[in-house]
Formats: structure tokens, sequence, C-alpha cells
């Protein structure tokens, strides 16, 4: 999973010239792809959609709870059809 957040990181800053801030993690599931995203840096923020809600609720229980308290505020997950959500963060 490091690896793929370090490509996402170094691509978009070869890109744009800074480090994206934001990340949205279509079919989350658990939404490690976002609780790795917040471990990168404290400015970092994420949402996260998925259309089971199951899935979402465990990955709370077992992902989003292992962030630093003061870093859980900085990710949303939504439960909703990655095809009709709302697109920005």
């Amino acid at each position: 999973m490091d690896a793929e957040i370090d490509f996402v990181d170094e691509t978009y800053k070869i890109l744009r010239g800074r480090y994206a801030v934001s990340l949205r993690e279509d079919f989350c599931g658990t939404a490690n792809t976002a609780c790795e995203w917040l471990r990168k840096r404290p400015t970092n923020h994420a949402i996260g959609v998925d259309i089971d809600a199951e899935v979402e609720n465990w990955g709370r229980e077992h992902n989003i709870t292992r962030l630093p308290p003061d870093t859980r505020q900085w990710i949303l997950l939504r439960t909703a059809d990655v095809h009709t959500a709302e697109q920005r963060l």
C-alpha cells in the first residue's frame, strides 16, 4: 500500500509541482488506502465512497480507529454509488 500512495504522491508532484492533499477512494471498501493517505502527511484528507455500508463499517472499526485521534477528523466515508456520488471532496 505504501508504494501505491508514494506513486500517487510523486506523480502528482511531477505533474502539478506540489503534493496533493486530498484523495477520493472509489470502491473504498475498508478505506485502507484512504487511511494510508492520511498517514502520509498531517495536511492530507480523504473521502471514501462505497455502496456497501457493512464493509465501510468494518473499515471504520478496524482501520479508522487505528489512526491517531486528531487524524480521524480528516476522513469521510460515504455510502453511495461511486457512479453518481458527488465528485468533490
